[in-house]
């Protein structure tokens, strides 16, 4: 939109900051990749808080975009929330556990991220990307 407004260098800032928040997301994660604490109380915290928290926000945005009849937003935002929700699947509050924690493959969407096992579908059930847009998760 910037751009669009004749805003070239506010354009290119905005797609810098953008890239510089994806490479900070992905050095944090590189940072704690073998220093995630898997104990029950863990996987309490972050599948009854973190990602809760994270469908609320969404939630909220989702009908803040809405208001404002942001259709790119929307659509954003409701794929974004679709894959939490999947996520959340994958514990039971009951039990304070992961439903199933046997031993397997997952397999993510680089486009929408969602979270699948094998068999692949031809498409993402989230976002439509094709099925070589799932990455397996080592």
């Amino acid at each position: 939109k910037a751009e669009k407004d004749g805003r070239q260098g506010v354009g290119h800032l905005i797609r810098a900051i953008t890239e510089s928040e994806k490479i900070q997301a992905h050095r944090i994660f590189s940072a704690y990749r073998g220093h995630v604490d898997l104990s029950d109380e863990y996987l309490s915290t972050l599948f009854e808080k973190e990602i809760e928290d994270i469908i609320d926000q969404y939630s909220q945005d989702l009908s803040e975009a809405e208001k404002r009849g942001n259709q790119a937003i929307i659509h954003a935002l409701t794929q974004l929330l679709n894959v939490e929700k999947n996520i959340r699947s994958y514990f039971s509050s009951e039990s304070g556990d992961i439903l199933d924690d046997r031993d397997r493959s997952y397999h993510v969407c680089v486009f929408c991220g969602h979270i699948m096992e094998k068999p692949l579908p031809d498409l993402c059930p989230v976002c439509r990307a094709a099925r070589e847009s799932f990455q397996e998760v080592p």
